[in-house]
């Protein structure tokens, strides 16, 4: 994952310098919860501002927490006792 995001912000569309994203890498691993989360609001910060930061949290929190909300689909057929183990 981390590689990726370098590739893509560093190499590709240059949006920060080596230092930079290891600033943000330094950042992420500092503070608890998921990596990408934090170093996409930071990086998003560092490229475009506080609208940035808010654009990449608004850009992966929702979708995140749709994956999370949903049951699986096998799930509600266990629960209903139509699953054959």
């Amino acid at each position: 994952m981390i590689p990726l995001m370098r590739a893509e912000c560093v190499t590709h569309y240059a949006w920060l310098r080596d230092d930079q994203f290891l600033d943000a890498l330094a950042l992420g691993n500092s503070l608890p919860g998921p990596i990408a989360v934090k170093m996409a609001v930071v990086i998003g910060k560092q490229a475009a501002g506080w609208s940035g930061a808010g654009a990449a949290l608004l850009g992966l929190l929702p979708p995140a927490a749709a994956a999370a909300s949903a049951p699986p689909p096998g799930l509600l057929a266990f629960a209903d006792g139509e699953c054959d183990l």
